[in-house]
């Protein structure tokens, strides 16, 4: 990972598009449910970064004050 300092306060978006709404799965390692940006979110945090999160099927308006955006897209389901 790249140190937080070059990203500064909040210049990461973890944008959670998930287009089937709260898809979900077992994931033993936590004994529950998660969504597909829950590690992501996790290791963000763990590494000391901080984000905005959106959740939506589109970005938000405004953009250009994020030097990452970091898009989730859902699982896939055989």
């Amino acid at each position: 990972m790249i140190p937080s300092q070059a990203f500064g306060k909040n210049n990461i978006l973890l944008w959670h598009f998930d287009p089937f709404e709260y898809d979900r799965y077992y994931e033993p390692e936590i004994d529950d449910t998660i969504d597909c940006a829950y590690w992501i979110k996790k290791s963000l945090d763990a590494n000391g970064y901080s984000y905005d999160y959106h959740y939506g099927i589109t970005l938000p308006e405004e953009i250009s004050s994020y030097k990452v955006i970091i898009g989730t897209l859902g699982f896939y389901h055989c």
